[in-house]
Parts: structure tokens; sequence; C-alpha cells
């Protein structure tokens, strides 16, 4: 049997030939997952062990509530995963 060649054969892309040419070309015909865009807000990233502080989630051990913004919270609170101080963080 002769190889299809999409050029010879106008077939619609949803076709049986398309799929098995295309399967058979290494193309993938799963439906792609879209990318995960990034917050519209700042992170903030702990130095010591690259903890993000994410202000949707907040910090409930830390008694900071999810929508807190980076900079209202009190200079004494740490990373809760290093225990690193407020000022170790990096704004990304």
């Amino acid at each position: 049997m002769a190889a299809i060649s999409p050029e010879r054969h106008e077939a619609s892309p949803n076709s049986a030939i398309a799929r098995r040419y295309l399967f058979s070309a290494g193309v993938s015909l799963s439906k792609r997952t879209p990318k995960k865009l990034p917050p519209a807000y700042k992170l903030y990233i702990c130095s010591g062990c690259g903890y993000e502080y994410d202000k949707e989630l907040g910090d409930d051990e830390g008694g900071i509530y999810p929508g807190t913004p980076y900079d209202q919270i009190p200079e004494e609170w740490i990373c809760p995963v290093c225990g690193d101080e407020k000022n170790q963080f990096i704004e990304v």
C-alpha cells in the first residue's frame, strides 16, 4: 500500500486518512492544555529555600489571610518552610 501524501489527497483534518497520516508522521493529535498564565500580581520568593509567597493563598500557619499583599505582612513574619526573615524574600 502506498503512503498517502497530504498534497495529493484533499481530506479534512478530521478524516481517518488524515489522522493516520499525521500519526505515522509522529504528530500528536491529543488536545493541548493551555499554558498557565502568570498571576497579575508580584510573587515573592524566599532566597533561602525557594518558597513562593502567593497573596492569593496567604500563609495559614503564619496568620496571613489569603489576599494579603506582601507589603502588608508584618516585619516579624518568617518563611513557613525555612524560617528566614521577611527581608530575605526576592520580588519576581
